[in-house]
C-alpha cells in the first residue's frame, strides 16, 4: 500500500495489433496502447519502443486497487490473454515503538521474485542504500526459498546490534 505497482505483460509478434488493460470484471479498458482510458492519474502503460513489455504502473497504490488485471490483444475472432493478481499489504511493525540505546533491531523482509533477472534484495536507510562492508554490528542476509509452482521468494533479515541515535530513519528493502 502506498507503493508502486508494476504488473508485467510481455507479447511477441504484436505487429499493428495493440495491448489493452483492465481490471476485472470490469470489461472497460484502463490503457489501449499507451494511452490511459481511466482519469486516474495514478495509472499508465510502460512501454519501451522496440521492445515486448506494456508494463501497467499503478502508482500510490491503495487496497481498492487490489485484484485481478488482465492484459489483452484483440486478433480476429479470439482475444489472447494474461491475467495478473494484485495483492497488496501494508506494512506493519510489532514491538516497541522505542528502541533503547544500545539494544538490537531484527527487521525480515520476503520477496517474490517476478522476474529471473531478479538478482538479490538490498536495504535503504532515509532513501540512501545501506552498505554494510566490514561491519560486524549490521548485518543483512538473504535466505532464497525455490518453489516449482509458485514464484521463488527471497527473505532478507536486517540486523542491526548495539543501537545508537545514528540508526533511527526509515529502513525499506
Amino acid at each position: 500500500v502506498g507503493e508502486t505497482a508494476i504488473l508485467f505483460c510481455s507479447v511477441k509478434n504484436l505487429g499493428k495489433r495493440t495491448v489493452s488493460w483492465r481490471k476485472l470484471p470490469n470489461p472497460n479498458p484502463l490503457t489501449v496502447a499507451q494511452s490511459t482510458w481511466v482519469k486516474d492519474s495514478r495509472i499508465h502503460v510502460e512501454h519501451v519502443p522496440n521492445s515486448q513489455q506494456w508494463n501497467l504502473i499503478i502508482q500510490n497504490t491503495d487496497l481498492d486497487d487490489e485484484g485481478t488485471y488482465e492484459c489483452q490483444v484483440n486478433m480476429k475472432g479470439k482475444k489472447l490473454k494474461h491475467q495478473v493478481e494484485l495483492k497488496l499489504k501494508g506494512i506493519q511493525i510489532v514491538g516497541a515503538n522505542d528502541i533503547k540505546k544500545g539494544s538490537a533491531i531484527y527487521i525480515v523482509c520476503n520477496v517474490t521474485v517476478i522476474e529471473d533477472e531478479t538478482e538479490s534484495v538490498f536495504w535503504l536507510k532515509d532513501k540512501q542504500r545501506l552498505d554494510v562492508i566490514d561491519s560486524h554490528r549490521i548485518i543483512i542476509k538473504n535466505s532464497v526459498t525455490y518453489n516449482s509452482k509458485t514464484n521463488d521468494i527471497i527473505t532478507s533479515r536486517l540486523s542491526i546490534k548495539n543501537t545508537d541515535l545514528n540508526d533511527s530513519g526509515n529502513y525499506v528493502c
